[in-house]
């Protein structure tokens, strides 16, 4: 329900009557997401799409709420949340992360979402999967070399 307040002045020994209404400023209650994150995600590499959080009223109406904090916090057992874990609401009150990743073992994750004062939300869950290799290391067989298709004895 839209509430306006209603100003009205009336008219005294001849003077125009004038009336005025004015909409109240929507209050926040909650956050939602408007870009969630991807269902699946590699170890160690920043999500994508990266997460967007807007502010809400209480009906589900964004509210322009420049400025405030939202904190993304790992939800569930497991792993870590990497990069930059903080983003402030623009002036329409949506706040953009830009390198917010999940590392550690193949599973699923939870993020989620606060800001002081207003209800949380929560990504639907991310099956991690593992990352890419940082390094490469010969376990046997090093300078054997072979005809390609062929075996080689380690």
């Amino acid at each position: 329900m839209t509430r306006f307040r209603l100003l009205v002045s009336g008219t005294v020994l001849g003077a125009t009557l004038a009336c005025k209404t004015t909409e109240p400023q929507p209050v926040p209650v909650q956050l939602a997401l408007s870009v969630a994150p991807s269902a699946t995600a590699q170890s160690g590499v920043a999500l994508s799409p990266q997460p967007v959080v807007q502010v809400q009223d209480g009906s589900g109406n964004p509210v322009a709420d420049q400025g405030r904090q939202i904190v993304a916090v790992l939800a569930s057992q497991g792993g870590a949340l990497i990069g930059t874990l903080e983003a402030r609401t623009d002036a329409q009150g949506k706040a953009t992360f830009t390198n917010l990743g999940l590392s550690g073992p193949a599973g699923q994750r939870t993020i989620r979402f606060d800001a002081a004062g207003l209800r949380s939300v929560s990504a639907d869950p991310i099956t991690v999967g593992p990352g890419i290799a940082a390094t490469l290391t010969a376990s046997a067989g090093n300078f054997q070399t072979a005809a390609a298709g062929t075996s080689v004895a380690v």
